[in-house]
């Protein structure tokens, strides 16, 4: 249950940071956020995936990108990402900030490579530059505060300062 709010969560913010910081610079926004992106990271813990991550691509295209085929392959891609990482790497803050941005990192490219692929934008390395460390400022800042709210226990609380 909590999964789903936290995606629900995600959701909300994507969607009032992106309508509220609408300041377009070349087609770039000022503040990009991914919030579901960087919560597909505290989501998926091997236990019902398939079923959230698909209404994470449903919700996503919908409302973001309305090409369901894209959100697909990028999600996928993310998923078995995460999963890696997940394998690999002990959890804790500073892995899951590592976390956030080798996903905003590999998200942005797949954007870019995809797009450029079916000539519908071409590749400009400032503008990824740009638009992934706008997007990185406001998504680490998520990823604290996500990472307080789902892996801390009231008992066992360790202040970050």
């Amino acid at each position: 249950m909590k999964r789903y709010i936290i995606l629900i969560t995600s959701l909300l913010i994507d969607l009032l940071i992106s309508n509220i910081t609408y300041y377009n610079f070349n087609n770039l926004t000022f503040l990009t956020p991914l919030c579901m992106v960087t919560s597909l990271i505290f989501i998926f813990d091997g236990k019902k995936d398939m079923k959230l991550l698909v209404m994470t691509i449903i919700l996503h295209s919908a409302l973001f990108t309305n090409n369901l085929l894209l959100s697909f392959i990028i999600f996928i891609i993310l998923y078995y990402l995460i999963k890696l990482m997940k394998y690999i790497i002990k959890d804790n803050l500073w892995v899951n900030l590592i976390e956030v941005i080798i996903i905003i990192l590999v998200y942005e490219l797949l954007l870019y490579f995809i797009y450029s692929s079916f000539i519908y934008l071409f590749f400009n390395i400032n503008n990824y530059w740009y638009k992934v460390s706008h997007s990185l400022i406001i998504n680490i800042i998520y990823a604290i505060i996500l990472y307080y709210v789902v892996k801390t226990n009231k008992k066992d609380h360790k202040s970050f300062f």
